[in-house]
């Protein structure tokens, strides 16, 4: 049954430091750091390469593909836990904290089972000129300026028909991609 978006959620005050979210979560290696990553096409033969290099490792159970309205928290924890990422926590019902290398993301679980994964920077002067630049070369993402200026990546995962544990984790994999691309576009423009 396809489930109606809410509005967006309002932006809640993530705690940041300069270039990243406050997290004193170790961190986790997932391997090469795709510091190539320049456009779509690059995201896209990158993504590639670590399916058929074995870096991105298919779940195996048919539970896998089975699609439900929505996911716990801790079926959110779990799933990200499978997937390699070690550094995962509950902050408060609905919060998810990842911390990925040297980048702290928030997924929020929203009660219709729609996901939404932010990363947040600060400390980075950026335009929103800049900012449409780099909406116009990526569709799996979207970025935004807050209130103060702050550079924000986000990625929405609708329900709509239903959703499965791959979905979830190619999702988040994907946006675990956006940042490192979206963290070479910040250094980029602050040197202009």
């Amino acid at each position: 049954m396809a489930k109606k978006k809410k509005g967006n959620e309002p932006q809640e005050n993530l705690p940041m430091e300069q270039g990243r979210l406050v997290d004193e979560s170790s961190t986790v290696d997932r391997g090469d750091t795709s510091d190539n990553i320049e456009d779509m096409g690059d995201l896209l033969s990158y993504l590639s390469s670590l399916s058929n290099s074995g870096s991105i490792s298919p779940m195996k159970s048919d539970t896998d593909y089975q699609l439900v309205d929505r996911f716990s928290d801790e079926e959110l924890v779990q799933i990200l836990k499978n997937e390699g990422y070690s550094s995962v926590v509950i902050t408060k019902p609905g919060r998810i904290k990842i911390r990925v290398e040297s980048s702290s993301i928030l997924l929020i679980n929203s009660d219709d089972g729609d996901l939404q994964a932010v990363y947040a920077v600060s400390g980075v002067k950026m335009t929103y000129k800049g900012i449409n630049q780099w909406n116009r070369g990526y569709r799996f993402s979207r970025a935004y300026l807050d209130d103060d200026k702050d550079p924000i990546l986000e990625a929405d995962l609708l329900t709509n028909a239903g959703l499965n544990k791959r979905d979830v984790a190619e999702f988040f994999s994907v946006f675990v991609t956006s940042i490192k691309g979206f963290k070479m576009f910040l250094m980029q423009k602050s040197k202009e």
